[in-house]
């Protein structure tokens, strides 16, 4: 919050501010934020209605919500270049790196401890990043980002080395329902999103195909034939539709038999 404050009063930090709000406030980006997270309050209204979801797992899940769902709704193009995007999307919360997260985050240290943590490690985050991003230019910058990254490595063996004896201490507090209701939340919560994730791309997906008939056709009608029947004949199918459209090349079409040859061309092979 200090760091947020102290930015804000920078006049060039307020004018990206304001270009950011800008950006967001276009249509095509609240809509499916706001189908988003009216999807998001229904899945949440039904785990709590079975009674996996109470009011102790809001940090869990806003913290989902803005460091997966979102990306996941932003990263549903590359579902078209991805083979198993929605796969790995559940992997993910399940890998060697999530589960130390979460171990990490069982235990906490007292204020004084996490006040000069959190900053610090944020910090040291943040000079690695920009000295990464300096390597590609200044070989001179490799040390830095070298350097960095051994006293993160550090750092992150050293918490993960006190967290590992508090659980041996006191198993107690680690094995208990809510950890593993709070473990499990995350990956529960990615399953039951990958069906809006799916119509998502799939609504990405035809786009792309229907800006491209409306470049190539300037007969309206004739367009209006070739987005329904590609509709009429993938409709849900998102990988037959991307396997499609890798196969043919949408181009002008002269009579509604080019439509249908072109469309068919390869929508019914299996």
């Amino acid at each position: 919050m200090v760091f947020a404050i102290w930015a804000i009063t920078k006049s060039g930090v307020r004018a990206a501010l304001r270009n950011l709000i800008r950006s967001f406030l276009k249509w095509q980006i609240l809509v499916p934020l706001l189908a988003m997270i009216v999807y998001i309050a229904l899945m949440v209204w039904g785990l709590s209605a079975t009674g996996f979801w109470d009011a102790s797992a809001i940090k869990i899940t806003v913290l989902w919500v803005f460091g997966s769902a979102l990306i996941m709704l932003f990263l549903a193009n590359e579902a078209q270049k991805k083979e198993g995007f929605f796969r790995k999307a559940i992997l993910n919360n399940l890998t060697l790196i999530a589960v130390l997260e979460f171990v990490l985050n069982v235990y906490t240290f007292s204020l004084w401890i996490e006040l000069l943590l959190v900053p610090s490690l944020t910090l040291i985050v943040m000079l690695k990043t920009v000295a990464e991003l300096r390597v590609k230019v200044e070989s001179s910058y490799k040390v830095v980002d070298s350097l960095l990254g051994y006293v993160l490595a550090f750092i992150g063996l050293g918490l993960l080395s006190l967290t590992i004896c508090q659980v041996i201490n006191y198993p107690d507090r680690f094995l208990t329902i809510y950890n593993m209701r709070d473990f499990l939340l995350p990956v529960v919560l990615s399953s039951l999103f990958l069906p809006f994730l799916y119509i998502w791309a799939l609504i990405l997906t035809y786009e792309k195909i229907f800006v491209l008939i409306n470049i190539f056709n300037e007969d309206r009608k004739l367009a209006r034939y070739f987005k329904w029947l590609v509709l009429l004949n993938f409709h849900f199918r998102l990988w037959r539709l991307m396997k499609w459209r890798q196969q043919v090349s949408i181009r002008h079409v002269n009579s509604r038999e080019d439509v249908v040859n072109l469309v068919k061309q390869s929508a019914n092979k299996e």
